[in-house]
């Protein structure tokens, strides 16, 4: 099975090759995957986490954990189910029913709003020794002006004097006399 790693891989195994590697593939092979499937998985996986990329980079340092590749590439999936592989059931060649009911429990779960802390009150107390509680952060001086219905449109905008324009309207004047 480690002659069907990738060259780029095992070219960088020490020799002889770690147990950790051994005992990874041989822990699927005793859990019933066939080698065309462990196969199958070490390659797809060495494409899909840019392990080959990785490899074959000339301007970066290459693999850095080649036992921590190999192994990462044969171990099973985060599945719970021991059939599926990578997603994919062995046994019907479709999608692991596992996979997709837990990602129906993610979908779900990420679609329920998700509850804030709740507070506590703090006792106040004469303990002059206690921490203050930080204060509020001040608001600009600038103080916000009421609503007011400009005198052009009648719609309502902030302004600092009932009856005046709003801006679009006041944009509009400055063109007409502009012109």
């Amino acid at each position: 099975m480690i002659g069907l790693l990738r060259r780029q891989l095992r070219d960088q195994l020490p020799n002889p090759v770690p147990g950790t590697v051994v005992d990874a593939i041989r822990g699927e092979l005793v859990r019933g995957i066939a080698v065309d499937e462990l196969v199958g998985r070490a390659e797809r996986r060495w494409l899909e986490h840019g392990y080959e990329s990785d490899a074959e980079s000339a301007e970066g340092p290459g693999i850095l954990r080649p036992v921590g590749v190999a192994v990462a590439l044969v171990r099973p999936g985060k599945c719970t189910s021991p059939r599926c592989n990578d997603g994919q059931d062995l046994d019907t060649g479709g999608i692991c029913r596992t996979c997709e009911r837990e990602a129906e429990d993610r979908r779900r779960a990420a679609e329920q709003p998700v509850q804030g802390a709740f507070l506590t009150p703090v006792p106040s107390g004469g303990d002059e020794d206690a921490p203050t509680p930080h204060a509020p952060a001040q608001r600009s001086s600038r103080q916000r002006h009421p609503l007011a219905n400009c005198d052009g449109c009648d719609h309502a905008h902030r302004a600092s004097t009932p009856g005046k324009l709003c801006p679009s309207c006041r944009v509009k004047q400055r063109a007409v006399s502009n012109a």
